[in-house]
């Protein structure tokens, strides 16, 4: 739902983090906590990400919302709480229309 502008994240969401010279999914959590408009997770053991490396990440699971601004994050050192944050931007998803334009006067001779 809309929080003052802004939308409350839907529980059961995956994150996934894909390695851009790679082009391929190298790290995924589904274990990602939701509270309100934040959501945290951690993404270790052998599928660590590598510092310097850039990144994409991606949720799924959103329910009607999409993620607008997915630009490429270079991975940097940890700071010293031991987190590295990546904000990612949410809206509303796209949806299609499709438009068909008839002509209302077909078959009838006037021009």
């Amino acid at each position: 739902g809309e929080v003052e502008g802004y939308y409350s994240l839907p529980s059961g969401l995956t994150l996934h983090a894909r390695h851009e010279g790679l082009k391929a999914v190298t790290s995924s959590s589904t274990e990602v906590a939701v509270s309100g408009l934040f959501a945290t997770t951690v993404l270790s053991g052998d599928e660590a990400l590598y510092v310097g490396q850039p990144y994409a990440f991606s949720l799924d699971g959103l329910d009607g919302l999409d993620v607008i601004s997915s630009m490429s994050t270079v991975v940097s050192p940890l700071s010293p709480a031991g987190e590295a944050p990546v904000e990612l931007v949410l809206g509303p998803a796209i949806g299609e229309v499709v438009v068909v334009l008839s002509d209302a006067f077909a078959g009838s001779g006037h021009w």
